[in-house]
């Protein structure tokens, strides 16, 4: 059985009381390293330590970084993780140099063919990405994306395309995105596991093929570290503390036969547990539609986030909030 489950940033070892996970694949948000300078004005993340294998029990067989954090000290940070990945046999995909098109794909033998891992990151999530000088991630690229499924798809191979996308804390997908996901599977992607919302996003069959919008987070603790690099000093504190959706995950599993299931999870802090949620289903028909549900979920996690933190309103909160930008 093969799992993908969503974003990890492990600051210390954490419970994953799930069984059969061998063979998993994550999103990998945070460069494992002890070096280099931090990225400017923006929440980094890095750890010393992987965590993953005190976590899990073992390593994964892959990891994604498309995403925006993997380059958030720079190459030097990137070095390191990619040597710790090449040290313990993990395989890697969607960031790296336009020369090696940012390490896509990763191969996996299964079954009686072969699944192709490839990882890409949209601009919106304001990641680092690969260009002529530097390594980064791969970007959301449609023509880019089919010219790789069109060179990799082969009788028995199997494509996975991993994408770092949406809108942060949103339940539902952007329409556009939605879109592109369909002319992805049209030109011969198998699946699509969508990261980066925090939230478990819809589901959707298309054309026989699944589309997870959002696999939300596996382990995420809450965060309270300094941000935002002026180029000299951290200028800011960062504290946030997640409300119950940003603790729900997906685990996407494919069995021998390629047949795809899934099952959702939640994590209390501590440890990750399997509990049946309710999967979010509002798939938008149109840009308006999308615009709709973001206020919505803009205005719950406001809500959240105050009942958290009550504290006078000022009156800028307050055009924010019946505005909803």
């Amino acid at each position: 059985m093969l799992s993908f489950i969503g974003d990890i940033h492990l600051d210390k070892p954490y419970k994953v009381k799930l069984n059969n996970l061998n063979n998993f694949i994550v999103n990998l948000e945070y460069p494992i390293s002890e070096r280099g300078l931090p990225a400017r004005n923006k929440v980094v993340f890095r750890q010393p330590r992987s965590f993953l294998k005190e976590s899990f029990g073992s390593y994964p067989l892959a990891v994604n970084l498309a995403n925006n954090h993997i380059m958030d000290y720079g190459k030097e940070a990137f070095e390191d993780t990619l040597s710790f990945l090449d040290r313990h046999n993990i395989r890697y995909f969607g960031a790296g140099t336009l020369e090696n098109n940012c390490n896509n794909p990763a191969i996996v033998p299964y079954a009686k063919g072969e699944i192709v891992l490839f990882g890409y990151s949209c601009a919106s999530t304001h990641g680092l990405f690969a260009n002529e000088t530097s390594p980064g991630s791969a970007l959301i690229d449609e023509k880019r994306i089919i010219a790789d499924i069109q060179k990799h798809k082969k009788e028995n191979r199997y494509i996975v395309i991993n994408l770092h996308w949406g809108d942060e804390y949103n339940q539902c997908p952007k329409y556009q995105d939605r879109l592109l996901a369909h002319r992805i599977i049209d030109a011969g992607a198998d699946l699509i596991i969508g990261h980066h919302a925090h939230v478990i996003q819809p589901v959707e069959r298309y054309k026989g093929k699944y589309i997870f919008y959002g696999l939300g987070h596996f382990i995420f603790p809450d965060t309270d570290i300094d941000a935002f690099f002026d180029g000299e000093k951290f200028t800011r504190r960062f504290v946030q503390k997640l409300d119950k959706y940003a603790k729900q995950g997906l685990v996407v599993q494919l069995d021998d036969t390629l047949n795809v299931t899934y099952f959702t999870t939640v994590f209390d802090g501590e440890k990750v547990y399997r509990k049946k949620i309710a999967i979010p289903t509002f798939l938008p028909e149109s840009e308006r539609d999308f615009i709709k549900k973001q206020k919505y979920y803009k205005r719950r996690t406001a809500i959240y986030r105050f009942i958290e933190n009550p504290k006078l309103p000022t009156l800028s909160h307050l055009k924010n909030f019946i505005k909803v930008k």
